[in-house]
């Protein structure tokens, strides 16, 4: 089938119960072609649509991009918006990451209940961050990568193109003749996916064509096998949590073996929609607070969350709401 609404649909559960869908629309090719096929679906679909642009302010044509998002949106009869984000805190990070990390962060706030996000990766993207995760040494979170469906605080995530290659957005931009913005900072191999993109994966698909669609296989498998994971994190947890999931009391959970506790713990941040803690971050964590002494009152921060103990009960602390648990583009 080719690409066109019909075709992506089917990521959308209670289509009819949905009250918008918001596009995140760079202006780049993927959210253009994104864009493109939400417009031209049904009309009861289409008028609910909101294109919403990210404005780093990092490079120097920033405003030149916010203005062609703009001019198309005008042009077709799109609701659109604009939100402005500062990218010059990197507390540690990289400026790749940290600028990913404020665009999520705006956009997760600008969902709400019945609404649903759509976000262009597709499956080379898939592919990439497997790589790149790999690379990182994540864990078995890491390497499930993107979802294709990510419930939030409010509303959802959806990457609806998560099955479709590049190529294929690359015929449906040339066969609609899509305009769309050429970023020149996608060639800047300084930039860790850019290097992997432009010179990695080029090479891996001269020797094996299909890598994408094969990575992307991968995660899924890998995707099943957390499940199992969250599925024995819930048996270990039993009724420890409380106070909305923000409390753990861990009495029992000291008893436990030290990979179940990392299961657990992982567990538990996640679903307080907080990003995993690293290994080094979990092992202090077990270390330092829930195998400290009885009478202290330790705790343990990182950018992403606080976590404090009292008595044998952890509590734990959004220290900026995200509102997501994505580890993806």
């Amino acid at each position: 089938m080719e690409l066109s609404f019909e075709s992506i649909k089917k990521n959308f559960h209670n289509i009819n119960e949905i009250k918008k869908f918001i596009v995140a629309y760079s202006g780049g090719i993927d959210s253009s072609v994104l864009l493109d096929i939400m417009i031209n679906s049904p009309d009861e679909i289409s008028k609910k649509v909101l294109a919403v642009h990210i404005n780093h302010g990092i490079s120097k044509d920033s405003t030149s991009w916010e203005n062609h998002c703009r001019d198309f949106c005008n042009e077709n009869n799109i609701s659109f918006k604009s939100i402005k984000v500062d990218c010059t805190k990197l507390n540690g990070s990289s400026l790749e990451e940290h600028a990913r990390d404020k665009r999520y962060d705006r956009l997760f706030e600008e969902v709400s209940k019945n609404e649903v996000l759509l976000t262009a990766h597709h499956q080379d993207d898939q592919a990439e961050t497997l790589f790149y995760q790999l690379i990182r040494g994540a864990g078995s979170r890491g390497l499930s990568c993107m979802p294709k469906i990510k419930i939030l605080k409010k509303g959802s995530h959806i990457r609806p193109l998560l099955d479709i290659q590049k190529s294929e957005i690359l015929e449906y931009a040339s066969s609609r003749d899509i305009k769309y913005i050429n970023d020149y900072t996608n060639n800047d191999n300084n930039y860790s996916r850019n290097f992997l993109r432009n010179d990695i994966f080029p090479l891996l698909k001269e020797r094996w064509p299909n890598i994408s669609e094969t990575f992307s296989r991968s995660s899924k498998n890998i995707s099943k096998s957390l499940s199992l994971n969250d599925d024995i994190a819930l048996l270990d947890i039993g009724d420890s949590i409380k106070d909305n999931n923000e409390s753990l009391e861990i009495s029992n959970i000291k008893l436990l073996p030290q990979y179940r506790i990392e299961n657990l713990l992982r567990y538990w941040i996640t679903i307080n929609s907080l990003k995993p803690p690293s290994q080094a971050q979990l092992d202090a964590i077990i270390k330092d607070i829930i195998f400290s002494n009885k009478d202290k009152t330790p705790s343990f921060s990182n950018s992403s969350f606080q976590i404090n103990r009292r008595r044998n009960t952890l509590y734990i602390k959004d220290k900026n709401y995200k509102g997501r648990i994505d580890e993806g583009n």
